[in-house]
């Protein structure tokens, strides 16, 4: 890079008076530069013998970097360096992990040539302060210190100075939430969905993972600007033991120098394979010409050795020796070496405990406890059943599969997987292999089972058992039962075009208050109030829902009113068929709203619009054709339709019938008047109960309605009784 394009950029780069508004009071840097690095590796655990390339033995083969400006918080700088291994070659494993290629590296430069660039980019500018950022300390704590003392590049006391943008994103968490935060993630897209980043380009490409960490820090800035600018201090996040985001960066140089001034003899373990033992401990460290004194495994929650370790040596020398292995491998993993200090011991105590010895560890996994065939996975140490193709634990593949051997006889159909290292028994319904996901053995027509048959053409036709409802579908991949409403299927995520399955969709629902539709027009699903997205489709739910439903009525109302001035006649008969199916002797429609009443009331119940008239048919067509005349030739008296006591409900002795031809109530045999229209009882006709004690008349005199003793007020009119009003 010329010196006169870097002099240009920090230039335009410098500081003015309305910057002053951006200012990073707790950052003490002008630039952070994010740093990635992408190193040769193989992976092989079928052969473990055939890897290429040492997990400690791994070289660079790309350095990039991408520079944010603290004052501005944006990238102003980014490049991508490829490096030319020396040692190592770049594996298949290593390009289908990182998508760098052999011919990518072959004319590349060295990697002192790529930190020189990346020195050349600092030191173009000695007013500005900088300081590095990577994702996990990985690459400044262990891959470049290594590579750079095995081939002799000295680097400066800057590259011990870092951010780890892990830690930084876990402060700015704990600080939102007014507490330590312990166990979260560590990987970068968990760190894009905590900060709602979205990662850039393809994982493990250096650039993209360097302009990703840049992105990362960019938010973090925003984050802290705006927590400053609420809480206007920092004694309450002091207080409760919480740290600033990007305010304390890991420094090697003053973790070296701190271990020598204590002259401590405890070091730090990271990495070690769980069930390592006191001896391979010891033999990881006599690589170094050393003895440990004590070794102490640090256990999770389930008792279990979490992968960290504490190591006492007997001198300060010993332990300054044996800082030199970081990096090195203990069995088949990479174990970190670290300063350590006397308050390790004193804070581990309650889950620390010696490492087992080789005699504890053969007794803690008993030859009773696994199976003909069970496997210990060799990247994780996890106990696998022999019918596990991957490991349970960490997915790694099993590198000796054995064959499925079932003890079910086989039924018809049935049918076995042709992969010599599986052999799984399959039922007849299934296409692939359950286990290995291999396909059905050629010639072989899956059955007709779950109401499913296959034509010349191996396509399917669903012939639907009586369980299935209308709507319901058959997944064309695993044969799965789904419900209409869904548009993947539940087993196997296969999606299906609904509007191929046969039959009418099954009906949502009632939608009650505050139910939503997805606003998405190829999904439409009646979602409940309580959902944040669709359960079919995941589209969000709209933010303004009251809006949406209004424009969505809005929408419908146009829609049918253009319908019914186009002159859609066969809607309006539906409608009218729908109606007559709910209407009931008497029962009338309001000529104002078109709500549906029962025939004992007087006004309407939507809108108290007074009631229609016309005359009851016991017949549908001529209850249609009523229907009909009220709705839309409805008269202007208010006289009501007669009121005709369903068939099932015969009068009871002492009721009696409105002697009032157009109301004809039915009233109970303790009705002085018509309940509907207020009228006597012809003479002779209602049989008035006698009335008992503490019975009660209403005092209006609009009402005088017969009341029970146990009231308090009118059952009519709701009038309170006399006795209380006296009281009162």
């Amino acid at each position: 890079m010329s010196t006169d394009l870097v002099d240009s950029l920090l230039s335009s780069l410098s500081l003015t008076g309305e910057d002053a508004d951006g200012l990073m009071p707790h950052c003490p840097y002008d630039f952070i530069i994010a740093v990635d690095l992408e190193a040769t590796c193989d992976e092989n655990h079928s052969e473990p013998a055939k890897v290429l390339v040492p997990r400690d033995k791994g070289e660079i083969i790309e350095l990039s970097y991408a520079v944010v400006s603290v004052p501005e918080r944006r990238i102003v700088h980014q490049r991508q360096n490829y490096v030319r291994p020396v040692e190592t070659v770049v594996t298949p494993f290593c390009t289908q992990l990182t998508g760098i290629t052999p011919e990518m590296v072959a004319d590349a430069g060295t990697l002192r040539d790529a930190v020189e660039d990346l020195l050349s980019f600092i030191q173009a500018n000695p007013q500005s302060t900088f300081c590095f950022m990577a994702h996990t300390e990985w690459d400044f704590r262990f891959q470049l210190p290594r590579e750079c003392q095995e081939k002799g590049i000295q680097l400066p006391p800057l590259f011990s100075i870092f951010f780890d943008v892990t830690k930084e994103v876990h402060r700015m968490q704990s600080l939102a939430s007014g507490a330590i935060r312990t166990g979260a993630p560590n990987s970068l897209l968990s760190l894009c969905k905590a900060m709602g980043l979205q990662p850039e380009g393809r994982l493990h490409c250096g650039l993209n993972d360097a302009v990703t960490v840049a992105r990362l820090a960019i938010v973090l800035f925003e984050r802290v600007h705006t927590w400053f600018a609420e809480k206007r201090g920092v004694d309450d996040a002091l207080a409760k033991g919480l740290e600033l985001p990007l305010s304390c960066p890991v420094d090697l140089g003053q973790e070296i120098e701190e271990f020598a001034v204590e002259r401590s003899r405890v070091l730090r373990l990271g990495g070690v394979p769980f069930k390592a033992t006191q001896s391979q401990v010891a033999a990881f460290f006599g690589q170094a010409g050393t003895t440990p004194e004590s070794t102490w495994v640090i256990k999770n929650a389930e008792g279990r050795s979490d992968g960290r370790g504490l190591v006492v040596m007997l001198s300060h020398e010993d332990a300054m020796a044996g800082l030199s292995l970081n990096g090195r491998i203990m069995g088949d993993r990479v174990v970190h070496v670290t300063p350590g200090h006397e308050v390790d011991l004193e804070d581990s105590v309650a889950v620390r405990a010696p490492f087992l010895t080789d005699a504890q560890a053969q007794h803690a996994t008993p030859t009773q406890e696994v199976k003909p065939g069970d496997w210990l996975c060799a990247t994780c140490q996890f106990h696998n059943f022999a019918s596990r193709r991957s490991c349970s634990k960490c997915h790694a593949a099993n590198p000796s599969p054995t064959p499925y051997v079932s003890n079910q006889p086989l039924k018809a159909g049935d049918w076995i997987c042709q992969d010599p290292t599986c052999m799984f028994q399959n039922f007849a319904s299934r296409v692939l292999c359950m286990r290995c996901r291999g396909p059905r053995p050629h010639g072989m027509k899956p059955s007709s089972r779950n109401g499913l048959q296959y034509n010349g053409q191996d396509s399917i036709q669903q012939q639907r058992p009586q369980e299935v409802r209308a709507g319901d579908w058959f997944c064309p991949n695993c044969q799965f039962h789904n419900f209409g409403q869904r548009r993947n299927c539940v087993k196997c995520s296969f999606s299906v075009n609904i509007s191929q399955a046969a039959g009418p969709s099954r009906p949502y629902a009632p939608a009650k208050a505050g139910d939503w539709t997805c606003p998405n027009p190829q999904c439409g699903f009646h979602n409940f109030a309580n959902r944040v997205e669709c359960k079919i489709c995941q589209a969000g739910k709209p933010e303004k829902l009251e809006e949406y439903h209004q424009q969505q009525h809005h929408e419908q109302h146009h829609q049918q009113q253009h319908q019914h001035d186009a002159g859609s006649s066969h809607r309006q008969l539906h409608h009218h068929q729908q109606r007559q199916l709910e209407m009931r002797p008497g029962d009338w429609l309001c000529p104002t709203c078109s709500a549906h009443n029962f025939a004992s009331r007087r006004t309407c119940i939507k809108c108290n619009n007074a009631g229609g008239g016309g005359e009851p048919s016991h017949h549908n067509d001529a209850r249609h054709h009523s229907n009909h005349h009220r709705h839309h030739h409805q008269p202007h008296n208010n006289h009501r339709a007669p009121h005709h006591p369903h068939p099932k409900n015969a009068l009871r002795p002492g009721d009696w019938l409105c002697p009032d031809p157009q109301c004809a109530f039915w009233n109970f045999k303790s009705k002085t008047v018509c309940t509907r229209c207020e009228q006597a009882p012809a003479y002779g006709t209602a049989q008035v109960v006698p009335r008992r004690e503490g019975d009660w008349d209403c005092p209006d005199p609009q009402c005088g309605f017969n009341n029970y003793a146990s009231r308090t007020e009118c059952h009519r009119c709701g009038t309170s009784k006399p006795e209380l009003e006296e009281e009162q």
